[in-house]
């Protein structure tokens, strides 16, 4: 091992300050040590982690991670054969922070393999937004989300990187922030009114209906309806209609919506069958309209539908109306009513037909 290279290994083991395995758990150690030995079959030599004089598997150098203590003073997180072939003990947040410009130990990363330059960086962070041509403009806000936007989803937003969205008073956002790559631009969140700035990674939203937290690409949210939000199941955007039995009665449901109206049924004691047959007149031909549910204690034909692009199309086309138009037909002699449910009038439909039963009784 070159003795520059081992002097860099040294400083860089005096600044980790815990290891994690592939699962996150911290590992403890006292000594950590970079050997060159031959390998086996060969006369090759290869440069082998030992940890507390345990040699680690090249699938664990590729999977621990190092958490250090960089000299700007800030904590990172990293994988350990990442750190171990630092040429500086010096992060990002050196590299984008001015103020360590003027340490002469502070140069960017990778300088020796010359994949960066002092040159480029600083003629990044003298780059205005406003000044690039309208290609370029109008191709970044195809990707970004401008401060308007942002700070418009924001409410509906559950979590953003590893932060929980619960104080939006400290949130602060840099729409075109300049980077030190080819990128030229990113946006940057702060959670701290704004004493630290971290790149948008992930950004996660919690369905209405399950209350699972899925991710979603900050682009996509502009096609997202923020007012109803549904995970990928409840919102059945694979559109795969797949039937699945409830129970042992042969009550079936097609999704997550229609599984919580069943649910609140059996909750208040309310009879519920699968839906009827009915034939209806559409696009100067006869189909059969199949219901989701039927409720013989109040005569309802019931049909759960979510907001989406589906039901949109067939709202257009007429499709939904000539179904309502079929049922009608069909109930006008047997007293049965039509009611078309979407996931945010569920509660509300249940308490309205609670109250008629009360009524009744009374």
């Amino acid at each position: 091992m070159k003795s520059s290279n081992k002097e860099i290994f040294e400083i860089l083991v005096k600044h980790i300050l815990k290891i994690f395995d592939e699962n996150d758990n911290e590992i403890s150690f006292n000594n950590l040590e970079l050997k060159e030995e031959k390998r086996k079959y060969s006369s090759k030599c290869c440069r082998l982690l030992y940890i507390n004089d345990i040699c680690l598997t090249s699938k664990q150098r590729k999977s621990y991670k190092v958490l250090y203590k960089c000299r700007c003073g800030k904590e990172n997180k990293i994988l350990l054969h990442k750190y171990i072939n630092k040429d500086r003990l010096i992060c990002q947040h050196c590299l984008q922070d001015r103020s360590f410009d003027y340490y002469s130990d502070t140069k960017p990363y990778s300088l020796i393999k010359g994949l960066r330059s002092k040159k480029i960086i600083n003629q990044n962070k003298d780059l205005i937004f406003d000044n690039m041509d309208e290609d370029f403009k109008n191709k970044y806000k195809l990707t970004h989300l401008d401060e308007n936007e942002f700070f418009k989803y924001l409410p509906y937003i559950y979590q953003i990187n590893n932060h929980i969205i619960d104080n939006l008073n400290n949130i602060k956002y840099l729409y075109h922030y300049p980077t030190n790559n080819q990128f030229k631009f990113t946006s940057k969140v702060s959670f701290d009114s704004g004493l630290n700035y971290e790149s948008i990674n992930r950004i996660k939203l919690k369905c209405s209906i399950c209350g699972k937290i899925f991710n979603i690409h900050q682009e996509n949210l502009r096609n997202k309806d923020l007012s109803n939000i549904k995970c990928k199941t409840c919102g059945l955007n694979n559109h795969r209609y797949i039937i699945q039995l409830f129970d042992e009665s042969g009550l079936t449901y097609q999704s997550q919506i229609e599984k919580y109206f069943i649910e609140q049924c059996y909750k208040y004691n309310i009879k519920i069958n699968n839906g009827l047959e009915i034939p209806y007149y559409f696009n100067n031909s006869m189909h059969t309209y199949i219901s989701d549910f039927y409720l013989p204690e109040f005569r309802y034909i019931i049909e759960i539908k979510s907001n989406n692009i589906w039901y949109k199309k067939d709202l257009e086309s007429g499709k939904i109306k000539a179904k309502e138009n079929g049922v009608l037909e069909f109930g006008k002699n047997q007293n049965i009513k039509f009611k078309l449910l979407f996931d945010q009038d569920i509660d509300v439909f249940i308490k309205n037909i609670l109250d008629e039963r009360d009524s009744l009784n009374n």
